[in-house]
């Protein structure tokens, strides 16, 4: 009777052990699913950050971090004044038209653009002494996420 007992306790660990092995295996398959998918996630976030940092250390060596005149835009005259103005706003891929108005002042309109790059262009002319940032009329569009607006630069000299 002992025998026919363990025999019977037997086949039934038997029968158990093949679906608590299928079991185990999934749990252990979606444990690796969901580190992979946290692991992808992650790897894009470091991306954009990564992205991020590029720009702004980039801009930050392209200042220096010092007020000088580095903009890129003095000491020009008119014509080679509006080509290193349309180069600043074209490397920030920033659509721009240039209008010359009286005494030393330039009015800039600006078309569509990121407001994050516009913020850096501001840097950038800020850190010029030469010109003063004397009016920015600028609109945000919420549902497209960009700008656009106007801007009046004025000589100091």
């Amino acid at each position: 009777m002992l025998f026919m007992k363990s025999k019977k306790n037997s086949s039934v660990l038997l029968s158990i052990k093949p679906t608590l092995v299928f079991f185990i295996a999934l749990i252990i398959f979606c444990f690796a699913m969901k580190l992979s998918w946290e692991n992808k996630k992650h790897l894009q976030q470091y991306d954009i950050l990564n992205s991020k940092i590029i720009s702004q250390s980039s801009l930050a060596e392209r200042l220096k971090m010092k007020k000088n005149s580095n903009s890129g835009v003095s000491n020009y005259s008119s014509e080679s004044l509006n080509n290193a103005l349309m180069k600043l706003f074209n490397e920030n891929s920033i659509a721009l038209k240039i209008t010359y108005l009286q005494q030393d002042s330039i009015l800039l309109e600006i078309k569509m653009a990121d407001f994050s790059k516009l913020l850096n262009v501001f840097l950038i002319l800020s850190q010029d002494e030469r010109f003063e940032i004397s009016n920015a009329n600028i609109t945000i569009n919420k549902d497209n996420d960009y700008v656009n607006g106007y801007v009046t630069l004025l000589s100091k000299r």
